[in-house]
């Protein structure tokens, strides 16, 4: 801990040590003489260069000045001395030079040392100056698109607060979780203003964990589980507890029109996890546990063209293509597009999947009108699914897990799927801060 010293009629120098230096003890000595001001009459001065502490001690003696700094500050600097009379801050000054160092008036009698690279003198009510700093802000560039620069919320593919139609809010550092969400009938809201459990799961963090379907996303959740097998044919989660089927999980703010057995992620930008009872925001649907909504992609303002392949043990070949681009002078209509196949076997005995996935994406964003709709079309078609085993009856213990390879289904059995949707939204901003809306679909 760095100690401080008081020098001057009366001179205390509390090192690490708190002892008193010998020029401290006769300072003490000579403590009845008065206090002079520092910017006093001059005052005959003889100081020899050297040790910038010593020559202190020397300085508050001669000048009769209170001194007051930290000890750390001095204990290897030199000075080049002071000879002849002097204002005391002006010989203050002197034995400074050179040091990096330089003095404040605390009190009419007492001077402190600073260093100016920790304190920059201020005014009389002891404030410190900062340079200015400007700072400039532009709205986020899309994923894997650049930046547009700063633009008024339509072009830039925010919606305000209100809205839902266009880009969602931005993700925090690393691109993989976002910073806002939709919240029911209130829009998109920050998940620091938003009284509620709420996690958006960005399309980035789909890519780099090359999620397949939403049960890969939501297990990124430890209140979140699934809880059927991955080879079967469909998917049905638990939320703190409670049961959430497909059924639950809204597109686009709409329920009952999500895929009932799988829902697959090639057309999905967000999946937002809204934990805890929703109907007050998402209408009579609402679980106890929460509630699952998927964000569409939308077209970004930069043109997309991506294509995927993947390889999936034990021969399953993964390929996908996302196309985006929008049109008109102020890129007010945008085009989505994404195609998805794969088909081979699992690593699961007698097991084979083939999916097929198809969505279109679009949207049109004015100064006050915004408009979407939206196409899925998904095939599954799956051999030997595997079974749900729920329990056993009571009094029976628990088998041992069997080899995680094994397929209890036959090579007889298999799930065929189809299915087909179709959702349009419209809002209009009447007011900066209200927006009126209608959405429908049918699958």
């Amino acid at each position: 801990m760095a100690g401080m010293a008081l020098a001057g009629v009366s001179l205390l120098v509390l090192g690490p040590s708190a002892a008193l230096s010998q020029e401290a003890a006769r300072a003490q000595a000579d403590g009845h003489r008065e206090a002079a001001a520092p910017d006093g009459d001059a005052v005959p001065l003889s100081i020899p260069k050297g040790s910038l502490e010593p020559a202190l001690v020397s300085f508050t003696e001669q000048a009769r000045v209170k001194l007051v700094y930290a000890t750390d500050m001095t204990a290897t600097l030199t000075t080049g001395g002071v000879e002849g009379a002097f204002q005391p801050l002006e010989a203050l000054g002197r034995l400074l030079a050179g040091t990096g160092l330089t003095y404040r008036r605390v009190s009419p009698s007492t001077v402190t040392l600073v260093n100016p690279r920790y304190a920059q003198l201020g005014g009389a009510g002891g404030t410190v100056a900062l340079e200015e700093i400007v700072v400039a802000g532009e709205q986020p560039a899309a994923p894997g698109a650049a930046s547009s620069g700063a633009a008024r919320p339509g072009a830039a593919g925010l919606p305000p607060p209100t809205g839902t139609v266009g880009q969602p809010p931005p993700s925090y550092a690393g691109g993989q979780v976002a910073t806002g969400a939709r919240v029911g009938l209130l829009g998109n809201r920050s998940v620091l203003t938003t009284p509620f459990n709420v996690t958006g799961y960005t399309e980035k963090l789909i890519q780099d964990q090359q999620a397949r379907s939403l049960a890969d996303v939501v297990l990124n959740d430890s209140s979140v589980r699934n809880d059927a097998p991955p080879f079967s044919e469909r998917d049905s989660f638990f939320i703190r507890g409670f049961s959430v089927v497909n059924l639950d999980v809204g597109f686009d703010g709409l329920f009952y029109l999500a895929n009932p057995r799988r829902v697959f992620t090639e057309g999905i930008e967000r999946v937002e996890i809204l934990k805890g009872p929703t109907a007050l925001l998402s209408g009579g649907t609402g679980r106890v546990g929460g509630t699952i909504n998927l964000i569409p992609k939308r077209a970004y303002d930069e043109p997309l063209a991506r294509l995927t392949t993947t390889y999936l043990s034990d021969s399953q070949v993964w390929t996908h293509a996302d196309l985006g681009r929008r049109f008109g002078p102020s890129k007010e209509w945008g085009v989505r597009t994404n195609l998805s196949y794969r088909n081979g076997n699992t690593p699961l005995d007698k097991n084979a999947i083939e999916v097929g996935v198809a969505t279109l994406g679009l949207d049109y964003r004015g100064e006050r009108l915004r408009a979407s709709l939206d196409l899925v079309h998904n095939t599954q078609n799956i051999t030997a699914p595997t079974s749900l085993f729920n329990s056993v009856a009571p009094n029976i213990p628990v088998p041992r897990a069997p080899n995680n390879r094994l397929n209890t289904a036959s090579s007889l059995e298999y799930i065929d799927t189809r299915y087909n949707m179709a959702a349009g939204r419209v809002e209009y901003d009447i007011l900066p801060d209200t927006t009126v809306y209608a959405a429908g679909g049918v699958s």
